[in-house]
């Protein structure tokens, strides 16, 4: 499961002062699952749930989709269209990446 996910959705939830049922009812969640996955124990909700989040926290929905491990819907359907383009670009990317170190 993603645990970091849950840590920064907790964190954040209660540095904007959400009680857990305020915060999971605002997202259309029940408190129960949203416990467990701030406690990492269950996948991320779907996308449309972590753009509740986001809006919640006042964080980019964007940033929250990849925490979550996901790129956000619209990175995605362009990816599988262009599949072969994305690795070749993401592996000259990485490989750039390690030669200025």
């Amino acid at each position: 499961m993603n645990k970091h996910f849950g840590r920064f959705v907790r964190r954040h939830r209660l540095i904007r002062g959400y009680s857990l049922a305020e915060f999971a009812a605002a997202c259309g969640l029940s408190a129960g699952y949203l416990s467990v996955i701030e406690r990492g124990l269950q996948k991320p909700p779907s996308d449309e749930k972590i753009r509740a989040m986001a809006a919640l926290l006042d964080y980019d929905p964007d940033n929250l989709m990849c925490l979550a491990g996901r790129l956000p819907p619209d990175i995605q359907d362009w990816v599988s269209r262009n599949s072969k383009t994305v690795a070749n670009l993401l592996r000259e990317f990485i490989k750039t990446q390690h030669q200025g170190e």
